[in-house]
This record gives structure tokens, C-alpha cells and sequence, in this order.
């Protein structure tokens, strides 16, 4: 292929993933939010196009309207949740500003928990995806969570710094952070037999979002 018709063909292809952007993100949310639930529910090769059309409530031709093949949806729906998390987080440095390090530590751990809690099927649908290495595994670790692991690094660094933490290498830390609040969602259904906690329940995810916290902090202060 000449070189004018490899430049023609890339800004083509340029085109048509503008194109397909533009019309994810014009999709109904409820489209992207019965997505999630299904890929959360099924992974991406037991998920159903047409379960995640009765889910929303509309009819198939209209998600196949917005997205062209179902990796194009698992894409716009990550996106969709990252984007409410990431506007969350957006504020952080603001609230942050003059913070003590442990109560900075303690605010950003809260705010993932409560959100992973009220999104329980994110996490699903990106861990099925993180044991099978596929290449939206490998897009949600770049595009997300290396930059969620190197704001949890400057919030810890801080910490430990000041000496108020005792020395923690964060490749154990985090998966820890991550264990104790994924776990909370997974085993939704023993902990409201066992122990009659309701893990939608705002109340109990503002709960758990503490216990983690002080558990943490408890094992974090120097001995």
C-alpha cells in the first residue's frame, strides 16, 4: 500500500472511531447501566445484546444503533462509570488542601468504597476481563487504574513520610484497600443471610467505608 493511501486508510479509521465515540455517548444511559449489570453478571462472552436491550427497556436495533459490536459497547460503558468516578475524585485536590495526611488517606479510601459499593458491577466485568489479560483488560490498566494506583502512591507517600505510617510497600497495601471493599459487594448475598446486612443500602456502605478505614489505620500506625 502507498504511502497517501496508508494515510487515507488511518485517518478513514480515525474517522469511524470518532464517529462510533460520538454515538456511545449519545446512547441512553440506560442502555450503558443495563450493559454494566450484564457484563458484570456474565462476562463479555456470556453477555447478551439483546438481555441488555430488554434490561434498558428498549429494543435491540437501537443498541445496535449506538454500538456496532459488543466491544464497542463494554468500552462506552467502562467509560461511563470511570467518568462518574473520575468526577468524584475531580474534587479531591480541592479537599485535600490543608488536610492532615491521615485525614486526606482516610477521605480518598471512603470515597472509592462508597463508589465501588453503589457500582458493584464495574469491578465484575474489569476483574473477568484482568483473569483472562485480554486487551481491554490491558486498556482499563492503563487508561484507569495506573493513574487510581499513582494517586493512592502521592496520598500514602505523604503519609509515610510524615511518620506517621509505618513502612508498608503499596504492592501489598492496595490489593488490600481493594480486597476489603470489592468483598463487601461480592459476598452481597451471605452477609444479608448471615448477618442481615443489605450492602445496596446506603447506610451500610457508609459503615463498611469506615470499618475500613479504622481497620486500616489500626494496622498502618507505627508500633
Amino acid at each position: 500500500m502507498a504511502r497517501g493511501q496508508l494515510t487515507q486508510a488511518l485517518a478513514a479509521k480515525k474517522a469511524r472511531t470518532r464517529k462510533a465515540a460520538r454515538r456511545g455517548e449519545s446512547a441512553p444511559p440506560k442502555i450503558l447501566k443495563a450493559a454494566i449489570e450484564e457484563f458484570g453478571r456474565h462476562g463479555f462472552v456470556g453477555a447478551s445484546i439483546g438481555e441488555i436491550a430488554r434490561r434498558a427497556g428498549v429494543v435491540k436495533p437501537l443498541v445496535h444503533y449506538h454500538f456496532k459490536t459488543k466491544d464497542q459497547l463494554w468500552f462506552a460503558a467502562v467509560r461511563g462509570a470511570m467518568r462518574q468516578l473520575q468526577g468524584e475524585m475531580s474534587r479531591v485536590p480541592f479537599e485535600l488542601r490543608g488536610l492532615d495526611p491521615i485525614e486526606a488517606f482516610k477521605l480518598v479510601v471512603r470515597k472509592y468504597a462508597v463508589f465501588c459499593a453503589h457500582n458493584p458491577w464495574v469491578a465484575r466485568m474489569i476483574l473477568a476481563e484482568a483473569i483472562r489479560d485480554t486487551h481491554r483488560a490491558q486498556w482499563v490498566q492503563s487508561e484507569y487504574r495506573e493513574p487510581a494506583y499513582a494517586l493512592f502512591e502521592d496520598i500514602f507517600g505523604r503519609v509515610h513520610d510524615s511518620g506517621r505510617f509505618r513502612q508498608m510497600h503499596p504492592g501489598n497495601l492496595f490489593p488490600l484497600i481493594n480486597g476489603a471493599i470489592h468483598a463487601f459487594v461480592a459476598d452481597r448475598d451471605v452477609l444479608q443471610a448471615r448477618y442481615g446486612i443489605d450492602s445496596r443500602d446506603p447506610q451500610a456502605i457508609e459503615a463498611h467505608a469506615r470499618v475500613i478505614v479504622d481497620a486500616l489505620l489500626y494496622g498502618l500506625l507505627p508500633r
